[in-house]
């Protein structure tokens, strides 16, 4: 479902589509690349530890210190076999999602050649999804550049058809955070990023402790959000500048 010029889009709106949370998780497992990026990724633009715009942000949001929390550790690279193993689990995983709708659906054969990068996803989704006939999400920016697209499979068949085009075009496994990444990204979360949308009038959830949230993760159940604010508004992304998520 394409956004309709001059309408903005919230995140609650995205959220409750369930195929696009479904893949969100099932890549999940291999989406964390050095020791933050897919950690942090959302809807943010601003890369981690960089100094926040004042110019950008000035009578829009408001920033607060960036704390001294040391560089960023980093995980040890996958190596070939290992970010096989992640490829075909969060395959499985996307195929469990599919199931747990249609549990009489039968899993056609996927033929993967290559992962999909930045520069193309976009555009090879968009012809799979097309392909099949399906209706699809577009995510974009305030000026109509998009950024993601999912399906919106209406039954079964779609389901599996859906299901062909994320499992044969993936985003590549990275390496999967390790206690010390996932530390730094607690400091990070609740010493600025939390801190700094409840300076502009966002509350989130109080946090877990360190140790669940290093140890429960991925399911730890807590992540700062801007709610549903509306995506790609002035308002938005002055607070995504303030505040940034994501290298």
């Amino acid at each position: 479902m394409n956004n309709p010029e001059g309408e903005t889009m919230t995140r609650s709106t995205t959220q409750r589509t369930g195929h696009r949370r479904a893949l969100a998780s099932a890549l999940l497992a291999g989406a964390v690349a050095g020791a933050v990026v897919a950690l942090l990724a959302g809807c943010a633009s601003e890369p981690v530890g960089r100094t926040p715009n004042p110019t950008a942000t000035a009578q829009l949001a408001v920033t607060i210190p960036m704390p001294d929390l040391g560089a960023s550790p980093t995980s040890p690279p996958l190596s070939p076999a290992e970010k096989e193993r992640q490829r075909v689990s969060a395959q499985d995983a996307l195929w469990g999602t599919v199931l747990a709708t249609y549990p009489d659906a039968v899993r056609p054969e996927v033929s993967f050649t290559d992962y999909v990068t930045d520069e193309n996803r976009v555009d090879v989704r968009s012809s799979c999804f097309a392909a099949a006939g399906l209706e699809v999400e577009t995510g974009s920016t305030a000026d109509g550049v998009v950024l993601s697209v999912s399906a919106l499979p209406r039954n079964q068949a779609e389901a599996v058809s859906a299901y062909v085009c994320d499992a044969e075009h993936p985003t590549e496994p990275y390496p999967l955070p390790n206690d010390a990444v996932l530390s730094w990204v607690y400091d990070y979360l609740t010493q600025f990023l939390a801190p700094c949308y409840a300076a502009n009038g966002i509350e989130n959830p109080a946090p877990p402790t360190r140790e669940d949230f290093v140890a429960q993760w991925p399911n730890q159940n807590w992540f700062p959000s801007l709610g549903d604010m509306p995506m790609g508004t002035p308002r938005e992304e002055a607070i995504l500048s303030a505040c940034p998520t994501a290298n």
